[in-house]
């Protein structure tokens, strides 16, 4: 899953920082580095306070353990 996830999210951050440099210049490219570092941050905040359930779909995580 990685393999494919990783550069689709490359290729759409490349694609959407490309377009709003072409379109607003320089301010649509510090709108556009302002908004992907506060998602950064919250994603990072999300996985190091909750844990990487939280940031993953439902299907995606373990089942539980069951003891004995």
């Amino acid at each position: 899953v990685a393999f494919i996830v990783a550069p689709a999210i490359g290729m759409l951050v490349g694609t959407l920082h490309r377009s709003t440099r072409q379109n607003w210049g320089g301010l649509g490219e510090l709108f556009f580095l302002l908004l992907l570092g506060a998602i950064v941050f919250w994603l990072y905040y999300r996985v190091y306070i909750v844990g990487p359930e939280s940031v993953l779909p439902a299907e995606w995580q373990n089942p539980p353990l069951h003891r004995h």
